[in-house]
């Protein structure tokens, strides 16, 4: 199978002017997942009480994380 035959079948004859929409999704996931790595590894620290945290703790996670993204 060439790689054309390959994605004819993967996404259709109408190839040409999906790819560049099917890039883009493809680099959204890959920011996405790393955003969920980290957030899963920066969440197992965690710890749970009756005491609400403070939005500069939330401001520093988003940082965090913002850096993280562009690492």
């Amino acid at each position: 199978m060439t790689p054309k035959e390959f994605v004819v079948e993967l996404i259709g004859e109408e190839w040409e002017g999906t790819l560049p929409s099917l890039l883009v999704h493809i680099q959204r996931s890959l920011e996405d997942a790393h955003r969920y790595r980290t957030v899963r590894d920066f969440a197992k620290k965690l710890t749970f009480n009756e005491h609400p945290r403070e939005r500069s703790e939330f401001d520093a996670f988003d940082d965090l994380v913002d850096a993280q993204g562009n690492g």
